[in-house]
């Protein structure tokens, strides 16, 4: 859910043909706008609301834990690997990018429709700006507002998004993985990804991703493996468990093209890594372990329905409302 990669190298202005093309973009942005709009739970609530599945899963920090996996996946593709490559920093300024990246994330699920809106505006504006040529040999256009790559992030966040806190927290239900996907689409469409261009339901969706992962359009090439150097040797979470973490949410045929050593050992530490987290997830009693959003979209909302919130999470968003916590919405 949401996106992933932000892109910072100035670039010079696209050629005038490019005028075309972004109209078009455009022209699907604002249905996407128009979806949200038509089908946000509410100008307080945000996107989803209380009762939603994507604020209990997204107030977890374990949620996150798959997320690298996710950007592997992305950078699995070489347009998406060749707009980090020539507009980003992403693999020099990994920890700073992630806590951007994540910030977003808690302001696109737990803000304001307003706050939704902003960040859906403020990518699909700086998207606008990322295109290019693949590789030097001129093989191929790509900008960032193309449908096709949108989705592809936008899938992988999602997946990993569930992955981990089924694997650190609880199964999901099958109705509350219908109403996830649901809300995957409103999410999606919030960053970009026209409604029509998704699949019509989970089940489909499950097929889809399912090919994508097995298509020749993915290939893991230099910068994808400049990107997996860089979580080998930064400390995101947890230093040496990163790669770990990384490899073991990946599927097996990625993880081996990305050359991340495993077997047997391996997967023993991947698995003990795994019980460990759970284990810690499970000693830290709600709503203590919930990212500091959460509480401030619930007593945000609690306040707009004229009810009471607990004293900690009053207390959580009365400091996140004077200063800047992290995995807050910001000040």
């Amino acid at each position: 859910m949401g996106k992933v990669l932000l892109y910072t190298r100035s670039r010079p202005p696209q050629p005038p043909e490019a005028a075309a093309q972004n109209a078009r973009d455009d022209e699907a942005h604002a249905r996407c706008v128009s979806f949200v709009r038509a089908n946000a739970r509410g100008e307080v609530e945000g996107l989803f609301g209380p009762d939603s599945v994507s604020w209990a899963m997204y107030r977890e920090p374990a949620t996150l834990f798959a997320g690298l996996s996710a950007v592997m996946l992305q950078m699995a593709h070489p347009a998406i690997a060749a707009g980090v490559s020539q507009h980003s920093t992403f693999a020099e300024d990994l920890r700073g990018r992630a806590a951007r990246t994540s910030a977003a994330l808690y302001r696109l699920v737990f803000g304001t429709l307003d706050d939704a809106l902003d960040i859906s505006r403020g990518l699909h504006r700086m998207h606008s700006r990322v295109w290019g040529r693949v590789d030097a040999a001129d093989r191929g256009a790509y900008r960032a507002n193309d449908q096709t790559l949108l989705r592809w992030v936008a899938a992988t966040v999602t997946v990993a998004g569930e992955q981990a806190f089924e694997a650190l927290v609880r199964p999901l239900t099958d109705a509350e993985r219908d109403r996830s996907y649901r809300e995957m689409q409103l999410a999606n469409a919030a960053v970009g990804v026209a409604p029509e261009s998704l699949p019509g339901d989970r089940v489909a969706f499950d097929g889809w991703y399912a090919r994508e992962l097995q298509s020749p359009a993915l290939a893991v090439g230099p910068t994808a493996r400049s990107v997996a150097a860089a979580i080998e040797r930064s400390a995101l979470f947890f230093g040496p468990f990163d790669a770990l973490l990384t490899a073991g949410f990946l599927p097996p045929a990625w993880r081996e093209s990305y050359g991340f050593r495993w077997g047997r050992a391996r997967q023993a530490q991947f698995d003990a890594a795994l019980r460990g987290l759970r284990g810690a997830v499970a000693l830290s009693p709600a709503p203590y372990r919930y990212v500091v959003a959460w509480h401030q979209a619930t007593a945000r909302v609690a306040r707009h329905r004229g009810a009471s919130s607990g004293r900690y999470t009053r207390a959580l968003d009365a400091l996140g409302r004077r200063w800047r916590l992290p995995t807050g919405l910001g000040a």
